[in-house]
């Protein structure tokens, strides 16, 4: 079960925010999906077709769904915003 989290902050540097999801731990390229460029994050210990989790770029800020051994992924992003742009607000999606 993956466990989908919504990180909020003003959307007024874009190429930050793709530079921070490109230099995150554990990225390993991206894909386009349905008009949407989506960030994959793989463990180097996962050589199964899922990845441990994905990012993409939305009007709220980034969503973020960690499949499973993503959460310091997701926490380098969250800081890697903070000490860019601004603390952004997390939460965790239901």
């Amino acid at each position: 079960m993956a466990i989908e989290y919504k990180i909020a902050f003003p959307r007024t540097a874009t190429d930050a925010v793709d530079d921070i999801l490109r230099s995150a731990t554990h990225f390993t390229q991206t894909i386009q999906f349905d008009n949407q460029l989506i960030y994959e994050y793989r463990l180097p210990s996962n050589s199964g077709k899922m990845p441990n989790g994905h990012a993409s770029v939305e009007s709220y800020g980034i969503y973020f769904c960690d499949f499973g051994g993503a959460r310091d992924t997701m926490a380098d992003v969250v800081k890697q915003i903070t000490d860019r742009i601004c603390t952004p607000n997390v939460a965790e999606l239901e």
